[in-house]
């Protein structure tokens, strides 16, 4: 596999990322000067290699193991890159934005990014799927319209800049992942073990560090760092990223080194584009009610939920399991 379909896989799950906490989420992208967007662009470049050199390096096959890169992946997005968001309101922020926010936009984008290699298999799957793009379409508008406004509405106004947006970034998914697609051979289990293209070179990961720490220096220089939080959350990135070694597989390739062989035709994840932008302009127009039916009120549950589940669920389910296993092995 030459080195611009490597380039363009990671310029995809970079997009994808990007998607998924910075629209979905809604960081009001238009606020933003050129220079944050620049190094949010080399940001998110970098966390895509990364995670992407692990899913290779570490063999991740399963849902957990992409929990775990999903939760690093958030943790330090809202470190480096979105921390003037992130930690607005320590410790609350700590469980809805840190640990709930950002690792489950990461979790949604490798989802989407597994789907697509390894294709959605079986009709009814496919069919909830869509169906869960609506919802979560529905809950972007609500919350983009109401995040951060204790503003009660029975008419709110429509504005169609939440759907050019959000256009936008599929459109720039949609090329990213033609140029790689056109660069690509289809594979089945045919990369070498340990040879894996999309690992990281010393070097690509000098340059990806040093492109997270130029973010995390720019929000250093404007006053959003808190030296507690940034402590608190490291140690939850080095333990985290622990688990995932602990867990790494012996054998067998990591899932996107199964390329394509049985992806669903474009037409389809066209169609579940469609219905989460449908989706977003339904729920902008959804009226908040103080009682019952507040977009933005169930998104921040959800949130919540997120943020105080997933460590523990990883911990028990594959933490263990796999410390276990290793010490065994190591005879400790």
């Amino acid at each position: 596999m030459n080195r611009s379909a490597v380039f363009a896989l990671r310029i995809f799950l970079a997009l994808l990322f990007a998607f998924g906490s910075e629209i979905i989420v809604w960081i009001d992208p238009l606020a933003r000067p050129l220079q944050a967007w620049i190094l949010l662009a080399v940001g998110y470049w970098a966390l895509a290699a990364i995670m992407l050199d692990w899913l290779a390096r570490y063999r991740v096959m399963t849902f957990f193991g992409l929990l775990a890169a999903a939760g690093v992946y958030g943790m330090l997005n809202a470190l480096l890159l979105n921390p003037q968001m992130a930690l607005i309101d320590i410790p609350r922020t700590l469980i809805t934005r840190v640990m709930g926010a950002h690792p489950l936009m990461g979790l949604l984008a490798l989802a989407v990014f597994a789907g697509i290699m390894l294709g959605i298999r079986g009709r009814v799957r496919r069919v909830i799927l869509l169906i869960l793009f609506g919802v979560l379409g529905v809950g972007w508008g609500g919350w983009a319209r109401w995040n951060g406004t204790e503003t009660y509405s029975v008419t709110p106004a429509f504005d169609p800049i939440l759907l050019v947006i959000g256009g936008v970034g599929i459109v720039l998914i949609a090329a990213a992942w033609l140029f790689w697609r056109s660069r690509t051979p289809l594979l089945t289990d045919t990369i070498p073990a340990g040879k894996s293209p999309y690992k990281l070179s010393p070097l690509g990961y000098g340059i990806a560090l040093g492109a997270l720490a130029l973010n995390g220096a720019y929000h250093a220089a404007n006053g959003h760092f808190d030296s507690t939080a940034f402590t608190i959350i490291i140690t939850l990135v080095i333990f985290v990223w622990a688990i995932l070694w602990f867990s790494t597989r012996k054998k067998g390739i990591a899932l996107m080194e199964r390329i394509g062989a049985e992806s669903d035709p474009p037409l389809y994840w066209l169609a579940c584009a469609l219905i989460l932008l449908v989706g977003g302009g339904i729920g902008f127009n959804l009226a908040r009610q103080p009682e019952a039916g507040d977009p933005a009120a169930w998104y921040g549950v959800i949130f919540t939920a997120a943020g105080l589940v997933w460590l523990p669920a990883l911990m028990l389910v594959v933490g263990g399991r796999a410390m276990g296993r290793r010490a065994r092995s190591l005879r400790l």
